[in-house]
């Protein structure tokens, strides 16, 4: 899960290899490290869970300084 500037979240969903997209999320609550969606991708979708920082450098243009 992963915070827009705005305060909403998304995550980044995969629906063939080497390709990925934003995914909106809506979360009901955080349970220690697992997160309950009121909704977001279907269930059975890849969803990326290491490497969603490169991820948002990637689109939104941002570097490391």
């Amino acid at each position: 899960m992963l915070y827009a500037p705005d305060g909403s979240t998304f995550t980044f969903v995969s629906p063939k290899p080497r390709v990925y997209h934003e995914a909106k999320i809506v979360v009901d609550r955080i349970d220690g490290k697992r997160a309950f969606l009121k909704s977001g991708p279907a269930a059975g979708t890849s969803v990326v869970t290491v490497g969603s920082a490169e991820l948002i450098g990637t689109a939104h243009g941002v570097e490391e300084g």
